[in-house]
């Protein structure tokens, strides 16, 4: 079993390891003039992470509304014990609902780099293979 800490620093550093190779891909491509029709593509590339954010916000915004409305009742909390229950019921909820919405964007900005390495190694080996 890993520890947290090493998994932790595992994770932290595949992360820091990719994103410099992308820099360093980044530089590399914009050495030379793209390739026609490469701007189009990363500008779809954006246009669809930006249109995923926009919808995993409106998403947000439904499931923090609906949990606004659940949290503004006690209803059925008239003793002690099931108002405790009730209002660690509402806190855990909100945990759940922050854990949900940071697994989504992180998977959202997990795929975003992927995709964008992804086509940045294409216009790589295109660019290499009509330089030759």
């Amino acid at each position: 079993m890993e520890h947290f800490l090493t998994t932790t620093a595992k994770l932290q550093t595949e992360q820091a390891t990719r994103a410099c190779e992308t820099l360093q891909n980044t530089v590399q491509l914009a050495s030379a003039p793209p390739a026609p029709g490469a701007m189009a593509e990363v500008l779809e590339l954006a246009g669809a992470s930006y249109k995923r954010a926009a919808d995993l916000q409106i998403g947000w915004l439904r499931d923090w509304t609906r949990w606004g409305l659940y949290a503004q009742s006690l209803d059925g909390a008239n003793t002690v014990p099931k108002y405790v229950e009730r209002v660690g019921n509402i806190a855990l909820q909100a945990q759940a609902q922050v854990n949900a919405q940071a697994e989504q964007w992180s998977e959202l900005m997990d795929n975003v780099g992927v995709s964008y390495g992804f086509w940045l190694t294409r216009q790589l080996e295109a660019r290499d293979k009509g330089g030759s």
